[in-house]
């Protein structure tokens, strides 16, 4: 990976806390980043994290399919309901 600018990442269950945590951690030390975002495949829930100029770092999150998430670093957005299309979330059992 050569000066990402936006990175996607799907979440999976054996992978969700390095995702947010240590490779998190690792990708904010990229200069070339503005855009993290998390996609959950077990839910409709996605959460865009944006790099403000002071270097922290601002979330959004989208639950909604008939949300827009509108990305700053690059000229683009994208639909929830594109995202989650034809998707069908298993339901577990208690």
């Amino acid at each position: 990976m050569i000066n990402p600018i936006v990175i996607f990442e799907v979440l999976s269950e054996t992978t969700e806390n390095y995702d947010r945590g240590e490779k998190f951690r690792l990708y904010r030390g990229l200069e070339s980043l503005e855009e993290y975002v998390l996609i959950s495949q077990t839910s409709v829930h996605i959460e865009r994290f944006h790099r403000q100029e002071d270097e922290s770092w601002n979330v959004g999150f989208y639950t909604d399919l008939s949300e827009t998430i509108e990305f700053e670093s690059v000229p683009s957005s994208l639909k929830m309901s594109e995202v989650y299309d034809d998707v069908q979330f298993t339901t577990v059992k208690s």
